[in-house]
């Protein structure tokens, strides 16, 4: 499914200076990946910070060509900018990434580049290391892209959380929203995925969200869930 990233700006740097890397994570994240990055500054100071440190490297023309590239398709892929994240320069990217853990939905996955550097570390912290693992990167790296779910409340919850919580735009398309909805599952189940989008969302964008639906068989309580939302409806 959809999984959230933290990924340590040194890690990038690592793959900017090594081809084989670079070739594996170019197209890592983003659109038809199942990856999507985080960040807790805004991108140009993010950006910066990873050019300043390449100044300390020695890197090649071609390295710097590659970081360029590293840095430009997060840039162009979906990412979140985390909202309200503060980030302290006198800490490292680690210990800022910590904090926001601590002081708000934690990030599904923290790739660091050096696990000895770092003390704190979490059971869903890892190093590059370890997504060449066979024995752990299907569980932190490889995940599947679809999902076979029960058509239970709980289950279908779970399964759309991730996606709803890191979403900005949500288009839900239902014609079959009748008189019957405040009484069946149906309602129970939209009113829990949309929470799920509005309350649990971690990202710096507005969210919008929007049913398309039936309007001839729209009901008060139809009504009253998106007047409570503040919800477009056509």
């Amino acid at each position: 499914m959809i999984y959230e990233y933290a990924i340590d700006p040194d890690l990038i740097l690592h793959w900017a200076s090594n081809q084989r890397d670079y070739a594996e994570f170019i197209n890592a994240f983003g659109v038809g990946t199942t990856r999507i990055p985080s960040i807790i500054q805004k991108f140009q100071k993010w950006r910066s910070s990873i050019l300043r440190s390449s100044g300390d490297l020695e890197f090649t023309e071609i390295d710097k060509m590659r970081l360029d590239e590293l840095i430009s398709a997060i840039n162009d892929s979906p990412y979140i900018r985390r909202r309200n994240a503060k980030y302290d320069g006198n800490d490292t990217w680690y210990e800022n990434i910590i904090k926001e853990n601590d002081n708000n939905i934690r990030f599904d996955f923290i790739f660091i580049n050096d696990k000895e550097k770092e003390s704190n570390i979490t059971e869903y912290t890892f190093s590059q290391d370890d997504i060449y693992d066979k024995e752990i990167s299907g569980n932190i790296w490889n995940h599947p892209t679809q999902k076979l779910v029960p058509r239970t409340i709980k289950d279908m919850n779970e399964a759309l959380e991730n996606l709803l919580r890191l979403s900005n735009h949500i288009i839900f398309i239902d014609p079959y929203l009748g008189k019957k909805f405040s009484k069946n599952n149906k309602c129970k189940l939209l009113t829990q995925l949309i929470n799920n989008a509005l309350d649990k969302s971690v990202s710096n964008e507005q969210v919008n969200i929007e049913i398309l639906f039936s309007i001839s068989r729209c009901n008060d309580d139809v009504a009253i869930l998106f007047r409570t939302h503040n919800l477009k409806y056509f």
